[in-house]
């Protein structure tokens, strides 16, 4: 699935480090799960464990 017009690795990462659920940004970005896991991973951000 590609990524919505206009959304940039920062937006995923300020989404992501503001506590949105995957599913939430999934929704918002149009990114798999696994794009956006791809996206943190190589920024080297920390990651939350699930719960």
């Amino acid at each position: 699935m590609p990524r919505k017009k206009g959304i940039t690795d920062e937006i995923i990462i300020h989404l992501y480090k503001s506590g949105k659920p995957y599913k939430e940004i999934m929704e918002y970005t149009g990114l798999s799960d696994c794009a956006i896991y791809n996206v943190l991973k190589k920024i080297n951000v920390t990651l939350k464990h699930k719960q």
